[in-house]
């Protein structure tokens, strides 16, 4: 530990020398910006450092499924859950859950998100949204907004957020979904 807080120290009094000098170096320098840093050697040691904390990537996938139940709730709402399995990036293939309460008379709605990758690991999100009142026979729409609130394994720490369009066939509740958005780094938080 000693050894490398030396070694930062000395890497920063050369490089503040270095940058005052009036002249910029006519050569090639020995810590080019190709060249891997002390700093960057130490975080990469500890297995983060190649995306820094917070970092965000895609994150997108569909899924399909069927309502699995709708449970009428003190009037003016139904609880909904809908169960499938899918494949998304950072995910690979997984199953999902999402339970839902809907507001029958302003249509918005309220739940959460489980994915459970295939190893196990899972992700979870809050959802909000809005699903227009359609006529009998006609596929029930929605779109929702989520927010990641982490999850276990490389999903710990994840945030973020995506945006779910989802079609229900209102015949047989079998039901579809896409989703697009981003996600912290999977894994920049767990060395």
């Amino acid at each position: 530990m000693r050894a490398s807080l030396t070694a930062v120290a000395v890497a920063f009094v050369a490089l503040t020398v270095g940058c005052s000098q009036p002249v910029a170096p006519t050569g090639p320098t020995s810590l080019s910006p190709a060249s891997p840093s002390i700093a960057s050697s130490d975080a990469n040691a500890t297995g983060a450092g190649l995306l820094a904390e917070g970092h965000e990537v895609p994150f997108k996938g569909r899924w399909e499924g069927a309502v699995t139940a709708r449970t009428p709730l003190p009037p003016g709402f139904l609880s909904i859950s809908f169960e499938g399995t899918g494949n998304a990036t950072h995910l690979g293939r997984f199953t999902v859950e999402n339970r839902i309460v809907l507001n029958t008379t302003d249509r918005t709605l309220t739940g959460t998100y489980e994915f459970t990758a295939a190893n196990g690991d899972t992700l979870t999100a809050t959802v909000t949204g809005k699903s227009p009142l359609t006529p009998p026979g006609v596929p029930q729409t929605g779109v929702e907004t989520a927010t990641i609130t982490g999850g276990t394994g490389r999903f710990a720490s994840a945030s973020g957020s995506f945006t779910t369009e989802r079609v229900v066939d209102t015949a047989t509740f079998v039901a579809t979904g896409s989703f697009e958005g981003t996600i912290s780094s999977p894994g920049a938080g767990n060395p």
